[in-house]
């Protein structure tokens, strides 16, 4: 159905449209290494607490280590955008191999659209471990799905090694084991139930690294949070930003492009409850909701240009839309897109 030479000039169009774009605004490899992409290259070269990544303990280690160890490729840039990539162009041949199990070829076709047209996946292109990360989701689920629950906790455990967010995967593949066990208690009874204890072992190595080598366990968070912020405080926050904040400046555009994902994504995961798979939507759910806990949207675009369920919904429910709402929502997260890039690509903090 899908030509893998197809999905490779498919990634290379829109990794080209991306460049072009960017010419003017500055060196072509350095832009895509702003803000942690900086991070990763520092740790790369120099590990973890040093002055120049003391504050970098909430980017987990397997990026920078394969950063490190191909890094005889040209330095760390290119090896980290090799990595980025290479992860890219595997993680679409799993992505479709993953959607097709559910979806109609064209609504498998309309996900891979929608996906780079997302106003953050720029991020999969750039200095930073999306795509590393999207290849093990891609492949627990894929796995799990093909009930290989052995290779699928081995890539959820590799997943939760890349960031915090791997650990999410892990509630969603048990919901996964028992959903293929008819949500059976004797399923708890069977050997393999056993490798559902796998996943969280990659984030646990590096929560144990930090431990032993740190005076705080928690530096692998960006800040705890003091109080419970709810999601619709979360939302009256941006709504009135929106308002009062300078219409002129490029934050109101970062501001803009957070509360649009923030609201786009908290309505397909209501509609979605009943079309998604348990799993699927649990994962979904979680990956939501946790950012949010912080009491705002930061990040938002670039969190969920990797939670592929969202866009499971989103293509065969957009196909079922009036053309001028297909090509409204095309429009607007292409216009979102580049503005947010040129932002990133200038040096003002995007995601």
């Amino acid at each position: 159905m899908f030509k893998i030479r197809n999905l490779i000039s498919s990634v290379i169009i829109w990794r080209l449209a991306l460049i072009i774009f960017t010419i003017p605004l500055g060196n072509l490899l350095n832009i895509w290494s702003n803000f942690d992409g900086l991070r990763f290259l520092a740790i790369a070269k120099e590990g973890y607490g040093t002055p120049h990544t003391y504050y970098s303990y909430s980017l987990f280690p397997l990026y920078p280590k394969l950063i490190a160890t191909f890094s005889f490729l040209g330095g760390s840039l290119s090896a980290a955008l090799i990595i980025t990539h290479l992860c890219l162009f595997l993680a679409t041949f799993i992505f479709v191999k993953l959607a097709s199990l559910d979806l109609k070829a064209k609504h498998v076709k309309l996900a891979l659209f929608l996906i780079p047209i997302f106003p953050a996946s720029f991020f999969l292109g750039a200095v930073y471990s999306e795509s590393l990360f999207l290849l093990p989701s891609l492949l627990t689920f894929y796995f799990a799905r093909k009930n290989n629950f052995l290779l699928a906790v081995f890539f959820a455990a590799f997943a939760s090694y890349t960031r915090s967010f791997g650990l999410l995967l892990w509630p969603a593949l048990i919901v996964e084991y028992f959903h293929q066990e008819k949500f059976s208690y004797q399923a708890i009874f069977k050997p393999r139930f056993l490798l559902l204890l796998i996943p969280p072992l990659g984030a646990l190595s590096y929560l144990r690294y930090i431990s032993v080598n740190t005076s705080h366990l928690f530096n692998f968070l960006p800040s705890v949070p003091d109080k419970l912020i709810l999601l619709h405080q979360v939302f009256f926050r941006y709504l009135r930003m929106s308002i009062f904040i300078n219409h002129t400046s490029p934050l109101f555009f970062v501001v803009l492009t957070e509360f649009a994902v923030g609201s786009l994504f908290l309505l397909l995961l209501i509609f979605s409850f009943k079309h998604l798979r348990p799993s699927y939507w649990l994962y979904f759910l979680l990956t939501y909701l946790v950012p949010t806990l912080w009491g705002n949207f930061v990040g938002m675009p670039r969190f969920m240009v990797v939670v592929f369920p969202a866009f499971l919904f989103l293509a065969p429910w957009l196909e079922k839309q009036h053309p001028f709402v297909r090509f409204s929502y095309y429009v607007i997260s292409l216009v979102l897109l580049f503005i947010n890039l040129s932002l990133f690509a200038r040096g003002y903090f995007v995601g």
